[in-house]
């Protein structure tokens, strides 16, 4: 957020760079598909032990790339970004014509018992935004689509377990499917839709669901990817009145923006307490740095 080069060049590069190092070693190339693919490895959903889970590979795919990224950014590990792009651009992702799999050899027949076989499509969303314009968006539909029946519509789901999918469906600008996700897990405590508290709170595992709620509520008012702005991007149709204020963006900017009875009333973007955007519509902003600091670009 703070475009912070010491921060990035001493603490965040170099674990960066060890975990790419980690999937370098732990990918190997496959001569029959000219892919990288993994050894069985344990799922997120932590109960099989599959090849190639969806989630491994795409988290695979992002290190290895943000890695290259970074590294060209502050100019060191030349050959090393060489070899993680060329793998990164390689990685196998388990699909079919029809869906994303959730492995390689998934046939859709595992029931997901509420709990597990959801988790594995939580990077169609966050962290790991930057990959969605990647993916086949009306493959990911459907995917996510069919998860959701296959899990039996959340049942008996732990509640951080049903906000990664949320996060997932706000990415995709399906704030319905958010909404009803929430409302399983949330008891909604008035009309608007505004004030919730967890169905089960004595079974609310570790502090994740509170804050996967959190992101999930702030992605519906906010995202950001490739250094390119979205206001408002998945805001349920019953949320008539929505605002927020100062949220961070990237390189400093913070956002703010209100809605009243459904529409835009203004946006407005601000650096270090300067306004230095405000528009009276929702456009995607894009952040441009260079020599003369940051700047603001509307884009069509």
């Amino acid at each position: 957020y703070y475009n912070d080069t010491a921060f990035l060049k001493q603490q965040a590069y170099p674990v960066l760079r060890g975990i790419a190092e980690f999937f370098s070693e732990m990918l190997h190339y496959n001569d029959s598909s000219k892919e990288y693919v993994l050894p069985p490895t344990l799922s997120l959903a932590e109960d099989y032990f599959v090849r190639n889970p969806i989630e491994s590979m795409l988290a695979a795919k992002y290190v290895l790339a943000q890695a290259a990224k970074y590294s060209a950014i502050l100019g060191v590990d030349g050959d090393l970004r060489k070899k993680w792009s060329g793998i990164s651009a390689k990685v196998h992702i388990p699909q079919n014509k029809d869906y994303y799999l959730e492995w390689d050899g998934d046939d859709f027949k595992r029931a997901g018992g509420g709990y597990e076989g959801i988790r594995g499509y939580c990077y169609f969303g966050f962290p790991t935004t930057e990959y969605i314009n990647t993916l086949d968006k009306a493959k990911m539909r459907r995917t996510l689509d069919a998860a959701w029946l296959r899990n039996g519509k959340g049942s008996g789901m732990v509640i951080f377990s049903i906000n990664w999918a949320a996060l997932s469906e706000t990415y995709l600008k399906n704030p319905k499917r958010a909404m009803e996700m929430i409302d399983y897990g949330f008891h909604n405590w008035d009309p608007s839709g505004t004030a919730y508290l967890e169905v089960s709170p004595q079974k609310a595992y570790y502090h994740n669901s509170g804050i996967t709620y959190v992101m999930l509520v702030a992605t519906m008012a906010l995202q950001m990817n490739d250094n390119i702005i979205k206001v408002f991007p998945a805001v349920p149709a019953q949320w008539k009145d929505f605002e927020f204020y100062d949220m961070p963006a990237y390189c400093g900017v913070r956002v703010s923006g209100k809605m009243g009875n459904g529409k835009v009333l203004w946006v407005s973007y601000s650096l270090n307490g300067k306004e230095l955007l405000k528009l009276n519509e929702k456009k995607d902003v894009q952040i441009i740095t260079g020599k003369n600091g940051v700047s603001l670009k509307v884009l069509k």
